[in-house]
């Protein structure tokens, strides 16, 4: 089976809050470690506390997330807060699921499946608030400049 062992931090996936940028980084750290407990056939025990660490470190990622996005006014924060609590849902049956399967063939799917439910999340859903940020900062920018210029 193949395994994701390469995922690295690069500033094309940065968010532009330290905080949050932190959080990627240790997600990418956890699942990295996730990666090479399976490609080194580590048994299931050793798996589950890693997939548990990553799934809660991902749970606390989502409420620091959604406070920060409230404070800064993201217009979009309400449906990313329901993205996330929806996600974490289906954290929790995958979570079951990987817990009740018997054969390291249907665990070891169960755990890429979290992984890669986590690694879309970040990938795709917190880039949108990057974006808002990023045009946020620029107009920023161009109303502290034309404030300098107004003088």
């Amino acid at each position: 089976m193949s395994h994701n062992i390469e995922m690295k931090w690069n500033d094309k996936i940065s968010v532009g809050i330290p905080e949050l940028d932190e959080d990627h980084r240790q997600f990418i750290r956890c699942a990295y470690d996730l990666n090479i407990a399976l490609a080194d056939n580590e048994g299931k025990s050793e798996v589950k506390a890693l997939l548990r660490l990553l799934v809660n470190h991902a749970v606390r990622h989502f409420l620091r997330e959604q406070d920060l996005l409230v404070k800064l006014g993201f217009p979009e924060c309400p449906e990313h807060g329901a993205k996330c609590a929806k996600l974490k849902l289906f954290l929790d049956f995958a979570m079951k699921q990987f817990e009740n399967a018997d054969d390291r063939i249907s665990w070891e799917l169960k755990a890429l499946y979290i992984e890669g439910l986590l690694s879309q999340h970040f990938q795709k859903e917190d880039m949108r608030y990057r974006d808002f940020l990023s045009y946020q900062r620029s107009v920023a920018k161009i109303e502290d400049t034309a404030n300098t210029y107004s003088l």
